[in-house]
């Protein structure tokens, strides 16, 4: 009876080892629900795709293996757009963002919330990979990454990026990394890991605002100029009504 419980517990064992997966999603996929990746699964992708969250829809990582952990640009490019949906990270496993030749990976925040956060590591861009994050709206928030160098042997190219929105207009999405201050994001400016529309070569105060540990753009010229008309029109009028 004892060899025949001890059969079976192995033959369970090995079910539940069968059923760790690792998690793609076909090119074009566009995630409009909750979708969770937990358990052993893990975010793989290895083949070229285009995957949008919307508005509605939401994709959490809360995997605990820590073998490879998520992968986002596997041996072919991957690209995430957030576009009102939420992109969440919380758990103990890595976040590689493109990993290997030929296998660079994008997240680009439109609209909506990046959140990542671990007890592993976030590496933005190794093995001769890229791996960036577009900021174009919305609120990122993240643990501190790795840049190009999270295995000094198999160095890539990562960086943050906040770009333009689509359709014009510059970027008014947030950056919170955790225990940031002016001088880290000013390193980060400094060494071409953090950029403005992919460039570096204005003077960081005239780009960016750092609040605590939160970075933003600082609005432009013109968008700063329509909001001093806008509030001059409202006390205008309000002197009006007044007399």
């Amino acid at each position: 009876m004892k060899k025949i419980l001890c059969v079976l517990s192995a033959g369970l064992l090995a079910a539940g080892a069968a059923q760790a997966a690792n998690i793609t999603y076909a090119d074009g996929t566009i995630i409009n629900d909750a979708q969770t990746i937990g358990g052993e699964d893990r975010l793989l992708q290895n083949a070229a795709a285009t995957v949008t969250i919307t508005n509605g829809g939401s994709l959490a990582i809360t995997t605990t293996t820590t073998t490879a952990g998520s992968l986002i640009g596997q041996a072919a490019e991957v690209a995430f757009i957030i576009d009102g949906g939420a992109f969440n990270l919380n758990s103990s496993a890595n976040l590689i963002l493109g990993n290997g030749t030929g296998g660079d990976g994008t997240i680009d925040l439109r609209d909506g919330t990046l959140s990542l956060t671990t007890t592993g590591d976030i590496a933005l861009g190794r093995d001769a990979a890229t791996g960036v994050i577009t900021i174009r709206g919305g609120t990122a928030a993240l643990d501190q990454p790795f840049f190009d160098t999270y295995f000094p042997a198999d160095p890539g190219f990562g960086s943050i990026d906040f770009a333009d929105k689509i359709g014009g207009g510059a970027s008014d999405g947030t950056l919170t990394i955790a225990g940031a201050d002016l001088a880290y994001y000013q390193g980060l400016y400094a060494g071409d890991d953090l950029t403005f529309n992919g460039d570096n070569s204005a003077a960081f105060n005239t780009v960016f605002s750092v609040t605590g540990s939160t970075l933003s753009v600082i609005p432009e010229p013109a968008t700063l100029g329509m909001v001093a008309a806008f509030g001059g029109g409202i006390l205008f009028i309000r002197r009006r009504f007044m007399i």
